[in-house]
Parts: structure tokens; C-alpha cells; sequence
């Protein structure tokens, strides 16, 4: 074969070369890349979904723990530099009630000012949304109904037989008051996982 023969041959090999390079991916290995990128999409977007859910939880609780704490301090501190008059279950006998609504209430005086403050409990009446903490001024029940100021959220209930726990228990031994605050993010459902129930308590003495 001669000289020219032999260019020619590597010439046209070459050019086939060339074409075949310019010819892209074919279909099947374009549905390949396609699928494998869809996988590492799903699978990025359940652990990016995963770890959104869990800080989302965990934000909550802490919002929950957070405002169950300001509330015990802030009850404790008043209670404390006041003068307490006693632990009682309340018939709330004026407007905004009808005289049915009943609850467990801790009433003192306090200073300065000398109001007559009471914190309780809602109970899904008029007396408030249930498992919140309230607080209000008057000189009776029912005025401090009408002036109530929500404290904390997420006051839990006893699930197992759906009774409230007590948050203010009476007067012991050296004149000490216990305040318990049981909280969980589904206040009315059992103590489960993602779930569970935070509890804080406090002893005081009022001043007088």
C-alpha cells in the first residue's frame, strides 16, 4: 500500500474518532444518571427532612420549658414578697362566669400595691383554655376572670385517668406553699416517647 493509502486510512480512522466523541451519552445512560440523581436527591431530602423535624421538636420543648420556668419564677418571686392567703377551690359566681365554674386557686395580697392576685387553672370554660396557667387581679374570682393574663401553656393533665394534676398544694409545715408545674407537649396524651413529661416545683413562703 502505498504512502497516500496508508494517510488516508489514518485520516478517516481519526475522523470516526472525532464524530464518536461529538456523538454525547445515549438515552440509556442518560435515564441512568437520572435515576442515580434522583436517589441522592430522596435520600438527601429525607435526612435533611429528619433533622428539620427533630430541631423542630426539640425547639419546641424548649419554648414549652422556657415559659414553664419564667411562670414558676415569676409566681414564686410575687408569692414570696406578698402576703398569702390560702390555697382554695373557687366558685367563679359573677360575670364573665355563670356560678358553675369552680377552681383550685392560690390567692394573696401582694406588694406593693397591695392587689389581691390569684393564679389557676383554665379549664376550657370561661375560665380559660385548658392547660394554660393564668393570672389575674380583683378583689373576687370573678373579677380576676375578667382580668386574666396567660402565664404558661402546655399545663399537662393526668392521662391515664384525664384528671388535672394540682398545681398549688395548701399550706404545710412552716407556713410553705408547693407550686408544681407539669408540662408535655401533648398535654392531654400519655408520657411517651416524644412525649414526656417535664416537672418543676417550688417551695415558698409567703413574707406575712
Amino acid at each position: 500500500m502505498s504512502k497516500e493509502g496508508r494517510e488516508r486510512i489514518k485520516n478517516n480512522m481519526q475522523k470516526k474518532r472525532i464524530q464518536r466523541s461529538r456523538a454525547g451519552f445515549t438515552l440509556v445512560e442518560i435515564i441512568i444518571a437520572m435515576t442515580v440523581f434522583a436517589i441522592i436527591m430522596t435520600s438527601a431530602s429525607s435526612v435533611f427532612y429528619l433533622m428539620h423535624d427533630s430541631w423542630r421538636r426539640q425547639k419546641n420543648i424548649w419554648d414549652m420549658l422556657n415559659d414553664a420556668q419564667w411562670a414558676m419564677e415569676f409566681m414564686a418571686n410575687e408569692i414570696r414578697s406578698g402576703s398569702a392567703d390560702t390555697v382554695v377551690n373557687e366558685t367563679c359566681s359573677g360575670s364573665p362566669c355563670s356560678g358553675s365554674q369552680k377552681a383550685v386557686n392560690i390567692k394573696f395580697v401582694a406588694y406593693p400595691g397591695g392587689n389581691t392576685v390569684r393564679y389557676w387553672r383554665g379549664d376550657g370554660t370561661v375560665l380559660g383554655e385548658a392547660n394554660v396557667l393564668y393570672r389575674g387581679i380583683g378583689n373576687n374570682f370573678n373579677n380576676a376572670v375578667a382580668n386574666a393574663d396567660m402565664m404558661a401553656r402546655f399545663i399537662a393533665n393526668d392521662a391515664s385517668n384525664g384528671s388535672a394534676y394540682d398545681v398549688f398544694s395548701p399550706q404545710g409545715s412552716g407556713g410553705i406553699y408547693t407550686i408544681t408545674l407539669v408540662t408535655r407537649p401533648k398535654p392531654n396524651k400519655l408520657d411517651a416517647k416524644g412525649n414526656r413529661s417535664f416537672t418543676l416545683r417550688t417551695q415558698i413562703r409567703p413574707r406575712n
